[in-house]
């Protein structure tokens, strides 16, 4: 329907089902209230990215994939209908909620628990539940009035719900129907000894006394379920709370494992012909399996190889801008500095290369780098070999790209891991310390890797990054 109707962004559909037949109510070019709800479920910013699609973005740069979820989220209407006396709580394809409310935890049945909560809800510890199913609800009921009564609910049922639960061994009290005389449920209602309803056949119309019931139990505020489906999951929640301890999480805590790195990739641009172009697509394949392996990257400069024909057409596209040096430089050095981490593909020469990296060491904040070094083509130049005295650097040389799987999977885990870490106040006073301090030739390392030593002998002793690339004698400038 999107491509039909050209629509780019957000599109809400409201459908109705009626028996197998599928009906489309309404499309509107637009987002709605369940956008929010699943940007706070998933961590992912729906809205801000729509935009970003609406104003001409590709939705591949993103690096969007199926979410990796830890959590539960679940959303519960909340309906007005005790605010309005005589109203009848059936609903219809109308929008009738006037809110939501969102519960979030680590389990389904406590995540639930937290969104009855939020939309004024009280489940009930103990007390009396009525039980009125239809026929082919009944074989399912069983189970969730054993489990009431495990926990020292009352069981009270209609006449057709009773037989079928004493039949399977279950203890229960038989209550007469809103049309039967009284004491009916009603009575029971009004007397306070009902504390929850669960009858599924509570919208059929042609049930006398339906309407009745629906409104008592509104009036009386007592929680009711009109599907078994519901009957579970609050059968879940109710036991839960029997021995849960409330506490306070913030929302963002759910998201920091899940939060996407900020991906910006360096590869042969001028200098790409078709060999280096095939190893940058192999390299990049590796990138997107660990994304949907559990990272997830937001691609900062794409993730598709480029050559020298296809790298201006792509930033012209993507950013809506003639190419010329200064847009281009501006682009690459504004997405540099929101970057996470730095993956340089080297398989060529590339003097633009060798400015990027001069920027990311020199400029603040600096992003982890990663130089996956095709060994055709390797680092000639001291000011791209030995950045370790100045940033986190990993170098890695490769004949064929598989060779750097393992490396760049445990890169990108560490660089998520320290993104997620919680910054100490202690933390922050060190680095405001650290910052006021006056400048020194050689900045602290962010390594833990070997460095270049004077040996007792006066000799050197070569580095990990000089064993990779020829030794000290390919150090000379």
């Amino acid at each position: 329907m999107a491509r039909r109707l050209g629509v780019i962004g957000l599109m809400n559909v409201q459908y109705a089902i009626q028996g197998e037949h599928i009906y489309v109510l309404e499309v509107n070019p637009r987002a709605s209230r369940t956008v929010p709800f699943v940007a706070k479920a998933t961590s992912v910013p729906v809205a801000k990215i729509a935009a970003r699609v609406m104003a001409g973005e590709p939705l591949a740069r993103f690096g969007l994939s199926e979410p990796r979820l830890e959590h539960v989220a679940v959303k519960e209407a909340v309906l007005p209908f005790a605010r309005f006396p005589g109203s009848d709580v059936i609903l219809g394809p109308e929008m009738k909620s006037t809110g939501e409310s969102m519960g979030i935890d680590r389990d389904f049945a406590t995540a639930y628990l937290k969104a009855q909560l939020g939309a004024g809800l009280r489940l009930p510890r103990s007390g009396s539940v009525l039980l009125s199913v239809r026929d082919a609800d009944k074989p399912g009921i069983v189970d969730v009035a054993r489990r009431l009564a495990r926990v020292g609910f009352r069981l009270l049922a209609t006449n057709g719900t009773a037989a079928c639960l004493r039949r399977a061994g279950v203890t229960v009290s038989t209550v007469a129907k809103v049309e039967e005389a009284p004491p009916n449920v009603l009575h029971l209602f009004d007397q306070g000894e009902i504390q929850l309803l669960i009858d599924t056949a509570l919208w059929a119309d042609e049930i006398e006394g339906g309407r009745r019931l629906r409104l008592r139990a509104l009036q009386r505020r007592i929680p009711y379920c009109s599907r078994l489906s519901i009957a579970r999951a609050m059968v879940d929640a109710i036991e839960r709370q029997q021995d849960w301890e409330p506490n306070v999480r913030p929302l963002q805590s759910y998201a920091q494992q899940h939060a996407p790195l900020k991906l910006f990739i360096r590869q042969p641009l001028t200098q790409s012909g078709d060999e280096s172009k095939t190893i940058v697509e192999a390299v990049l394949r590796i990138v997107q399996d660990i994304g949907r392996d559990g990272g997830r990257f937001e691609y900062l400069t794409g993730n598709t190889p480029l050559s020298d024909q296809t790298f201006r057409e792509n930033f012209e596209q993507s950013q809506g801008l003639p190419f010329n040096p200064a847009n281009f430089r501006r682009y690459r050095l504004g997405q540099l500095r929101r970057a996470d981490a730095f993956l340089y593909v080297r398989t060529a020469m590339s003097e633009s290369g060798a400015f990027e990296v001069s920027y990311n060491v020199f400029a603040e904040p600096r992003a982890p780098m990663f130089f996956a070094v095709w060994k055709h083509a390797p680092i000639e130049t001291t000011l791209l070999r030995e950045l370790e005295e100045v940033c986190d650097v990993t170098y890695r040389e490769f004949e064929e790209p598989e060779e750097l799987r393992g490396d760049l999977e445990c890169f990108f885990h560490r660089i998520a891991k320290a993104a997620a870490a919680p910054i100490s106040p202690a933390a922050r006073q060190n680095w405001q310390t650290e910052a006021e301090r006056p400048k020194r030739n050689s900045l602290p390392r962010h390594d833990r890797g070997p460095r270049i030593n004077k040996a007792s002998n006066g000799s050197v002793t070569p580095s990990a990054t000089e064993r990779a690339f020829g030794g000290p004698a390919a150090f000379q400038t």
